[in-house]
């Protein structure tokens, strides 16, 4: 090969390489200039905005904290404003570093598109989260017409500005009404409220399904739980035996609890501050004679009910609810548990429910009232992602755990096997004040949240009252029902004493 090829082939091979190199250089040079534009993007947000906006809560879609539009100076425009060039103007100067920022908004957006893609959201977890962006960017909007609105001196583009963020924000209103009505239509699908079931009465519901009954044979549905009693740790039974033979009813118990029969629908040991499952099961044996003796005498049937009736009738008052619909339910109640002939229905509909025993403890306080504070503890799935939703106000979360406890409750009523007997009275009462005692336990820190906690709170210092050897005498059944008649009138005056003060004056 001839020495002019071999300079001319490395001439060559110098080129292309000398090109290569300039090349990766201006790559690089390019991503690091990506990297600072970035960098100042970021900067520019957590300073300039972001300090602003912060107090935006997004719990509220209708207006955001610390962001007041002031348009006295500018009302509504309607149609085009002819732009003003960008040197002339206040709004101009500041539009010409917006196109500065855009490169490194879109290199950001495309970061965070590229962050949440690895995340791995469901389509659900999307849907709330676009929906937050889209509320702060309201926010953002609002801040800015209120910076537009403080200007002394505006041309006709800041004008048009101001109108394009109106519009947008009319914009992000109507989707967001358009998602709210679609959480609401999803509320009320029978997919949700057969979930909502479920979880609300887990074992229940899924071995009606299992079996395909509604209530129609009482024996299967007994059968189609379990006893606590069966999962009860009963070791300390001897010790109990040594220790408390000085009271006489306690010992009877005891001795009941031995041979099995002190049935037991739910274990509530920690619940009422009981140290074991025998001394919860034994004192709850002595508890139901105790309560069977109390509620002979009509004077205390009476006062129980109208107990009941006044404390509810005070939370709704509280909660600024007219209580005219419950107190009517809530007697409607009373008459149908009053009618002895409705007796052997209401044990067949209670007994398909789990309850063990036909007393004051078993219905009201367990079934009842210890059931009602369990599932506020663990409210169903869809329940909780409407609470937890940051985008939705506070008005439409009430709306929509009501809707939300209504639709159980329908759909609970078209399973009873008696649509007139107890259930379905206690489901007329609940209608009336459950949705109230949802927003109470379950919605954001106030009076009414105050209040209900404090119900609650009374409910069980009764019941630890009742459990405790120091209030109450396991002697013999008279002593220990004089004490619970005595403890129950001891609450009922705090109670009443602490609603009447909270109560507003009408």
């Amino acid at each position: 090969m001839s020495p002019v090829k071999n300079h001319l082939r490395l001439t060559l091979l110098s080129a292309f390489a000398g090109v290569a190199l300039l090349g990766v250089l201006a790559l690089f040079l390019r991503r690091r200039k990506r990297r600072k534009a970035g960098a100042y993007h970021e900067i520019y947000v957590e300073t300039d905005i972001a300090s602003n906006v912060e107090s935006c809560q997004p719990n509220s879609l209708d207006s955001c904290d610390g962001v007041k539009r002031r348009s006295k100076k500018f009302p509504e425009v309607n149609g085009d404003v002819t732009n003003a060039s960008h040197s002339s103007s206040p709004m101009g100067r500041s539009g010409s570093s917006l196109s500065v920022r855009s490169e490194a908004t879109s290199n950001c957006t495309v970061t965070a598109y590229n962050a949440i893609r690895a995340a791995n959201l469901t389509p659900g977890q999307l849907l709330d989260l676009g929906m937050d962006l889209i509320h702060k960017a309201k926010c953002r909007w609002d801040l800015a017409i209120e910076q537009i609105d403080d200007m002394d001196c505006l041309d006709d583009e800041g004008i048009a500005l101001r109108v394009q963020l109106q519009r947008m924000i009319e914009l992000t209103k109507r989707i967001e009404e358009e998602c709210r009505g679609e959480v609401l239509g999803q509320i009320c699908t029978s997919a949700a409220v057969d979930a909502a079931l479920v979880e609300m009465d887990r074992e229940f519901e899924l071995q009606r399904r299992k079996n395909k009954f509604m209530y129609e044979d009482s024996s299967s549905d007994m059968d189609s739980f379990v006893s606590a009693l069966d999962t009860a740790d009963l070791s300390d039974l001897e010790d109990q035996k040594e220790t408390f033979q000085h009271l006489a009813l306690y010992e009877a118990a005891l001795l009941e609890l031995t041979y099995g029969s002190v049935p037991c629908r739910c274990l509530r040991t920690k619940m009422v501050n009981c140290l074991s499952d025998t001394e919860f099961l034994t004192k709850l044996h002595c508890i139901r004679l105790a309560f069977s003796d109390i509620l002979r005498v009509e004077a205390n049937r009476e006062w129980f009910a109208s107990l009941g009736r006044n404390l509810f009738t005070d939370l709704l008052i509280n909660a600024d609810r007219d209580p005219e619909e419950f107190q009517t339910t809530y007697d409607d109640l009373i008459s149908y548990v009053n009618d002895h002939d409705k007796w052997n229905e209401m044990e067949e509909e209670l007994k398909g429910r789990g309850v063990k025993a036909m007393s004051f403890y078993d219905i009201v306080i367990d079934f009842l009232l210890f059931d009602a504070f369990d599932d506020l503890e663990s409210p169903p799935g869809s329940v909780k992602s409407i609470m937890a939703n940051r985008w939705l106000t506070v008005g439409f979360k009430e709306t929509a755990l009501t809707t939300a406890v209504w639709s159980v409750l329908r759909a609970k009523r078209t399973m009873l096997k008696f649509p007139k007997g107890f259930i379905a009275h206690f489901y007329s009462l609940s209608e009336t004040i459950s949705p109230t005692l949802a927003w109470g336990f379950l919605g954001p820190e106030g009076p009414l949240k105050n209040m209900c906690n404090f119900f609650k709170d009374v409910v069980l210092e009764f019941m630890w009252d009742v459990f405790s050897f120091e209030k109450a005498r396991y002697t013999t059944v008279e002593e220990l029902a004089e004490d619970i008649l005595r403890l129950a009138k001891e609450r009922s005056v705090v109670a009443r004493e602490r609603m009447s003060v909270m109560t507003p004056q009408r």
